[in-house]
């Protein structure tokens, strides 16, 4: 089967096809005929060197979201069939199988599902990091519950626009920082309540505007770096902050 490899590491020129043996299911795997992958930060930083310890042995076949259909199914495996179609995270990372760049995946049965029917293989294929990500850290670590005023920061960025329609699937009242207007409108259609242009109000003046001074109960920062200050800046007293991308150094003063 044709694949796509890394060998060391780089820009997306390190990328290069190769033909490699067919994948056969063992106990507790499936083999998915790949219809369609996509590109989230982590696959690139795994490629530019970033996170050596996430890198598979070269080499390497990158790329975790993946959505197709499943050609072979090892034993123990019973929420699955040969014929089912599926989406999943399901590699590209060290300790895995394998990648979603090739035409076949070797991957954990337990990291695959059925598809919806109504997503295309491509809208499937786009969803399942971000979407593991945003729930994670909106349903597991910040228990958000019925009422709740969560903010969500870049919602119109992967993990936040996901994290919008999450928030509100579990009751909250959402808010989400955005960039422009286009990004609002989009916001908006995706169930956020209010859309806060970042560029033209300071954390203070949103959070005096849109919660009277009292900060939401909940903050997703999807960003990270200097807006995680925001972050502290927003929420209320004892409230909930989940930060996905905490890569930097912080005075934490103004938190006492």
């Amino acid at each position: 089967m044709k694949v796509m490899t890394i060998s060391g590491f780089g820009g997306p020129e390190v990328f290069s096809e190769h033909d490699m043996p067919e994948p056969q299911a063992g106990e507790g795997q499936v083999v998915i005929d790949v219809k369609a992958s996509s590109v989230n930060p982590i696959d690139i930083k795994i490629r530019s060197g970033m996170v050596p310890l996430a890198t598979p042995p070269f080499p390497a076949v990158l790329h975790s979201d993946v959505a197709g259909i499943v050609s072979e199914v090892g034993q123990g495996v019973s929420h699955l069939q040969v014929g089912d179609e599926v989406w999943g995270c399901g590699g590209g990372f060290n300790g895995l199988p394998s990648g979603a760049l090739a035409e076949r995946m070797l991957t954990d049965a337990q990291l695959i599902t059925k598809k919806p029917k109504n997503l295309s293989f491509v809208e499937a294929a786009a969803l399942p990091l971000v979407s593991l990500t945003a729930w994670f850290a909106l349903s597991d670590r910040a228990q958000v519950q019925a009422g709740d005023r969560v903010l969500v920061h870049a919602g119109g960025g992967g993990v936040g626009h996901v994290g919008v329609q999450i928030a509100k699937h579990l009751g909250a009242t959402v808010h989400t920082t955005v960039s422009n207007e286009q990004k609002a409108r989009a916001a908006r259609e995706l169930g956020a309540d209010e859309t806060i242009l970042y560029r033209g109000l300071s954390v203070d003046d949103y959070v005096k505007k849109y919660t009277d001074g009292r900060g939401y109960d909940v903050v997703f920062d999807t960003v990270g770096g200097d807006n995680l200050d925001a972050s502290f800046q927003a929420a209320r007293f004892a409230g909930t902050i989940v930060n996905i991308a905490a890569r930097s150094t912080h005075d934490l003063t103004p938190m006492h």
